[in-house]
């Protein structure tokens, strides 16, 4: 269940339904995560860390360094509304994304435009070396409180090349490490 909203926090927990959290920020998600944890606990079971998803982005590059030349400007090019986003845009105005309406009103529906760098701090984006990414993940699973993490691989006009490539590393290089865990 999406948990964008408290609403959906509170609706999952009621019903006893994993949270998903998709294409936040870590601070955002980690205070939905909480909040559904609250709810849960208020009626009477609690979510382990496999009831909480979240999605974002991955690229796994051969150094941080390649990641900042080759990979940061998939991630940071100007808009890219989502399909739908009139939609969207009228939601976020008529208040349906919950109580807080006025975050969620201000909030563009459109790819965040913070910095690479920023980006990356918030969790919007997992990106760099092997050590790098797997030094993100861990971070959003101890702060989010995520058991699971859906990650994308493919951000819009990459080269098929480079996506592969942080796939490979991915696979032979991060996973393994965080099957250790």
């Amino acid at each position: 269940m999406s948990g964008s909203t408290p609403e959906s926090g509170e609706f999952a927990a009621r019903l006893h339904l994993g949270l998903g959290l998709a294409f936040t920020t870590v601070p955002l998600a980690k205070e939905s995560a909480r909040y559904f944890r609250e709810q849960a606990a208020a009626g009477g079971w609690h979510p382990t860390p496999n009831d909480v998803l979240y999605r974002t982005q991955v690229s796994v590059a051969d150094t941080d360094d390649v990641a900042r030349d080759t990979v940061a400007p998939f991630f940071t090019r100007g808009p890219r509304r989502t399909r739908g986003a009139g939609i969207q845009d009228a939601l976020a105005t008529s208040g349906f994304f919950g109580r807080d309406s006025a975050t969620h009103a201000s909030r563009e529906l459109t790819r965040p435009q913070a910095s690479f760098d920023e980006a990356v701090e918030l969790g919007q984006i997992v990106c760099g070396s092997p050590a790098t990414v797997i030094a993100q993940l861990r971070r959003i699973q101890r702060e989010v409180g995520a058991g699971i993490v859906d990650l994308s691989f493919q951000s819009g006009a990459m080269p098929f090349g480079l996506a592969l490539r942080s796939l490979e590393l991915f696979a032979r290089e991060v996973l393994p490490c965080l099957h250790e865990q």
